[in-house]
């Protein structure tokens, strides 16, 4: 039986299916196809990788002509009731002209349809990340939302962007290799509460998509059904047991791999311009070019050497790095040094001495 239609909701039109249904208005009725495309893979996803049929859960899913409090470029609101085993989920129609402007993600990639089926299973699938629990012969053991978010969220992104499209899991470990260049310092363990040491990340979605991306090139496609289906008590024990390591050990492993995995990351700082200026006596300038995808700040190793700005944030930049005449008659070298997101880069400035 289909979801009930809200009050506010009796104008909407409903495409129905067994476990879930669209409402949508007829502005929008070109995106009704597509959508449930995306939920049928995220079903797919479930049945394939978690062996979950039949979820027991009633997904509807809102799709709104115009921005609300819930659902916008930058914002999908999902509602669980988990007596009724009902959900909600309210999104922005992606026909909707504002997505027109909506930028990029957190990881760079545009907001096109690619992102929407990134979205739509990411919030559809972790009904299969529970449901693999509550079906599971296993007595005892860790529940889904007693996890660390960066868990909970770092599997449904990884989900999201690896099971939806062709062109998500293409362009996902690039685009995961530029976000964990500008994010190195995002990672910490251990610190012990209770009687068990814990990892921490910084940025649960893209921090915890990026662990899971390490949990399964490390130990397999299969490790993140084996953590769900643990009798383990807690995450970290069941983490344990399937890896193999305590936490520390897993967490040296991971940085480890972190450094192999990130050794073409660029960093938070691209130049694009020369890294090395060579110029002659007189004083000068040239222009420095670089792209940020986090703040920075921005210092000279000589006073000879200026440099107009000591921060900023993300964006494409360009500025004027100028030096002074060289009046000596040995040449000279200074550094400007751009840093950002754990990493930095230099421009390194050789002037030549003056001719005796």
């Amino acid at each position: 039986m289909g979801a009930a239609v809200p009050a506010h909701a009796q104008q909407w039109i409903e495409a129905r299916s067994t476990q879930y249904s669209v409402f949508y208005q007829e502005a929008n009725r070109q995106d009704v196809e597509k959508v449930r495309a995306w939920l049928d893979i995220a079903e797919q996803t479930m049945s394939q990788k978690y062996g979950v049929t039949r979820t027991g859960w009633q997904l509807s899913v809102y799709l709104h002509p115009a921005p609300t409090s819930r659902a916008s470029v930058s914002t999908a609101a999902v509602t669980t009731n988990n007596t009724a085993k009902t959900a909600v989920l309210d999104y922005l129609a992606p026909s909707a002209i504002e997505w027109a402007n909506g930028g990029t993600s957190s990881l760079g990639l545009p907001k096109n349809d690619d992102y929407h089926a990134k979205v739509i299973v990411h919030e559809y699938v972790t009904l299969g990340h529970q449901t693999v629990q509550q079906q599971a012969s296993r007595g005892a053991g860790w529940s889904y939302y007693s996890a660390p978010s960066w868990f909970v969220q770092g599997l449904q992104e990884y989900d999201g962007l690896f099971h939806s499209t062709v062109a998500n899991r293409s362009a996902a470990l690039d685009a995961i290799r530029r976000w964990a260049g500008a994010n190195r310092d995002g990672f910490a363990c251990c610190q012990t509460l209770g009687d068990q040491q814990r990892i921490f990340v910084d940025d649960i979605y893209n921090g915890g998509l990026l662990f899971h991306t390490f949990l399964v090139s490390r130990f397999g496609d299969d490790i993140q059904r084996r953590l769900l289906l643990s009798a383990e008590s807690t995450l970290y024990s069941a983490l344990a047991r399937e890896t193999n390591s305590s936490v520390s050990e897993l967490f040296s492993r991971f940085r480890e791999w972190f450094q192999t995995f990130c050794a073409t990351c660029s960093g938070a700082i691209t130049l694009t311009t020369s890294a090395t200026i060579n110029a002659g006596a007189s004083a000068g300038s040239a222009t420095v070019n670089w792209t940020a995808s986090s703040s920075w700040t921005g210092s000279t190793s000589a006073e000879w050497l200026t440099w107009p700005l000591s921060s900023g944030g993300t964006g494409t930049w360009g500025r004027s790095l100028t030096w002074t005449a060289n009046t000596g008659t040995s040449p000279r070298t200074a550094v400007l040094t751009l840093s950002g997101g754990g990493a930095s880069v230099t421009v390194t400035v050789v002037q030549s001495g003056t001719s005796p």
